[in-house]
């Protein structure tokens, strides 16, 4: 490669992609070769690359895929701001395979990134990362034909196969039903038990308000 064209500054950003998606020997090469994730033919060419994608706005923009699941290619990458790019890291792949899925103590959390609200909603917990994906998944089909539906069942209780349900004051029980149950003046109280977490939920939340009036 001339010396010239290393100069170039789309030359770092094109090169590290191709490297990404063609070195075995690359340190991030099982996140995208390895799984799946190529460079378009037209964009082994650094002058077709540079054509497509135009001028870098800012010294810092990063490239980024609109589908993590996509390859590289002008229909599916963007020039991202420095917030964008650190807010993207937060959700990317990573253990779990899976953009925006990331392990916790109880299970797999679940995010997903709005880039034009710069907004992460979290969507829940749950016990394997495959699980969380297909949650996520949905969320954003949803959220591209109706974003208000698609934050409301994000609000709606999850249940996760952790022995918890993720829902303060409300257990399963050995035979799949749930108990509600909540704390006043230092004791526990027993609400009782529900067919569904929605039921269990909306106990409590009457019983506490009527607690509290």
């Amino acid at each position: 490669m001339p010396i010239s064209v290393k100069k170039h500054p789309y030359w770092y950003v094109w090169a590290a992609m191709i490297q990404r998606c063609t070195n075995p020997k690359h340190p991030s090469y099982h996140r995208y070769g390895g799984r799946g994730i190529s460079v378009c033919d037209r964009w082994r060419s650094m002058a077709n690359f540079e054509e497509d994608m135009g001028e870098r706005p800012f010294p810092k923009a990063s490239l980024e895929r609109v589908d993590n699941d996509k390859g590289y290619e002008p229909e599916n990458c963007k020039w991202a701001t420095p917030k964008e790019q650190a807010l993207n890291k937060s959700v990317a792949v990573g253990e779990s395979q899976y953009r925006g899925v990331v392990r916790n103590k109880n299970g797999w959390n679940c995010y997903y990134y709005d880039p034009a609200s710069e907004k992460t909603h979290h969507l829940g917990t749950y016990p394997t990362a495959e699980q969380a994906s297909s949650v996520r998944e949905k969320f954003t089909e949803l959220y591209a034909i109706d974003k208000a539906a698609a934050l409301a069942s994000a609000k709606e209780p999850r249940v996760r196969n952790d022995s918890k349900t993720g829902v303060t004051g409300v257990a399963v029980t050995e035979n799949g039903r749930y108990h509600a149950y909540a704390s006043v003046s230092g004791k526990r109280i027993h609400i009782g038990y529900f067919l569904t977490i929605h039921e269990a939920s909306n106990a409590r939340q009457n019983f506490l308000a009527k607690q509290a009036g």
